[in-house]
């Protein structure tokens, strides 16, 4: 914890509902004095004049979020919350990374509470301010400053404030590999989008091949399936064919004095039904009375068997030849 006083013209006129008209927490000259407290810390930290000079030249520090905890108005004392923050150089960032210094950083348990983010080491803090009963000084109780104090102090061991042309330096090769960092970035998301690019067109080719493959297989398979399907449909006509000449059997009475096994053809028209509509001889028997039997058994028959696919009545069995001999 640290104190600093200031003699200071304050004017107070604070008793009991008077307006309050000491310091603040955020006001000019209470930031100064906690900064200052600040600069005396990191003096004890940076015995070297020159390198303490390079220090307050090369680091800003300000103070931040500021937030009034409290206010007593009989005794003008304001405590008060901030976040101070210290904004190194740019070379001076990339210590914060070095392995040895974070190391060293996690060693001193004062410093646990710091945070790091990019350029800039932040840490909270907490102060008092007071005006002494004379009015003619201003007392500023601060803690909370003394790891940021502490770990600029030892940045600048690890180079911090080194002269201004290696400073110079390591910023150009801090810019050279960010750019190298850049184009190896550029040309990784190059190289990533031609490999989408290629795997894209090995699956659409893969899916090519895959289609042609498949209809090359299904053309090959057309004319098995295209046969099949005919000595399906040949194998149904054929059965109702039988059906229909058995059927017309049971109707036809012979002549008695049939002889041989004659045979004769028929044109033979029918409704959807299985009603005949017409009945017509193509070829004669030879023995007419045998032609007669059969032409009056198949009027007798009807309605005769048809399949029930209509597409099938309408190309087989619409007009259909009929072939007809006796059974024996």
């Amino acid at each position: 914890m640290s104190r600093l006083y200031l003699l200071i013209p304050v004017s107070i006129s604070a008793l009991f509902g008077c307006t309050y008209l000491g310091p603040s927490c955020g006001d000019e000259s209470t930031v100064s004095l906690v900064k200052s407290i600040y600069f005396d810390s990191l003096a004890e930290h940076v015995p070297d004049e020159t390198s303490l000079a390079q220090i307050k030249d090369s680091v800003g520090i300000d103070i931040k979020k500021i937030r009034t905890v409290s206010r007593d108005l009989m005794t003008t004392k304001v405590t008060c919350e901030a976040v101070i923050e210290a904004k190194l150089p740019e070379g001076a960032s990339r210590v914060l990374t070095y392995p040895l210094f974070k190391v060293a950083l996690s060693q001193e348990p004062s410093t646990w509470t710091l945070e790091v983010d990019n350029r800039a080491v932040k840490n909270g803090i907490n102060y008092t301010s007071q005006v002494t009963d004379d009015g003619n000084e201003q007392v500023i109780t601060l803690v909370g400053h003394q790891p940021i104090a502490e770990t600029i102090a030892s940045l600048s061991l690890f180079g911090l404030s080194q002269p201004k042309e290696v400073q110079e330096r390591k910023e150009d090769e801090a810019r050279e590999a960010a750019d190298a960092e850049v184009k190896r970035e550029a040309a990784e998301e190059k190289r990533q989008i031609a490999l989408a690019q290629e795997q894209k067109r090995l699956k659409e080719e893969q899916e090519r091949e895959a289609r042609e493959a498949a209809e090359a297989a299904r053309a090959q398979q057309e004319p098995e399936r295209a046969a099949q399907a005919a000595a399906a449909q040949k194998q149904l006509i054929d059965e109702y064919i039988g059906r229909i000449r058995s059927q017309i059997r049971r109707y036809t009475t012979y002549p008695p004095d049939l002889v041989g096994t004659p045979q004769a053809e028929f044109t033979v028209t029918l409704l959807p039904s299985g009603e005949v509509l017409n009945v017509r001889l193509r070829k004669s028997s030879g023995n007419p009375a045998f032609d007669n039997a059969v032409e009056r058994g198949i009027y007798k028959a009807q309605p005769l068997p048809l399949p029930s696919d209509p597409l099938l009545f309408a190309s087989n069995f619409r007009e259909f030849t009929l072939f007809f001999r006796p059974e024996n």
